[in-house]
């Protein structure tokens, strides 16, 4: 998969449930030098947050979110939250990037 990275990126407009993104990180129990690229889905929303399923682990709070479809930046990984269901898979929170930065369309 190919990440086009140019000078200048616009923050998503609003991300669709299933649509794919990708974290960029320095997890603790990634690669042992430089960055790790990990892909996920946007699963719904909570206020200023995207929630994804999307694996993350130490070391991915505060990395940019990227969507793929529109090559956008979708927000910064703040961090998962259990759900206190036995069994059930805790939710990733994206804060969305125009909660933060100016929107440039």
């Amino acid at each position: 998969m190919a990440i086009c990275v140019s000078r200048s990126i616009f923050a998503c407009k609003n991300l669709l449930q299933a649509e794919s993104i990708l974290l960029i990180g320095y997890p603790i129990s990634g690669a042992e030098k430089g960055t790790t690229i990990t892909e996920g889905i946007i699963s719904g929303y909570q206020d200023d947050f995207y929630l994804a399923d999307l694996k993350a682990d130490h070391g991915h709070s505060g990395g940019p979110v990227i969507g793929i479809k529109e090559n956008c930046f979708a927000g910064i990984l703040i961090g998962e939250r259990g759900v206190p269901i036995p069994n059930t898979k805790s939710w990733t929170f994206i804060l969305k990037a125009d909660r933060f930065i100016g929107i440039n369309y």
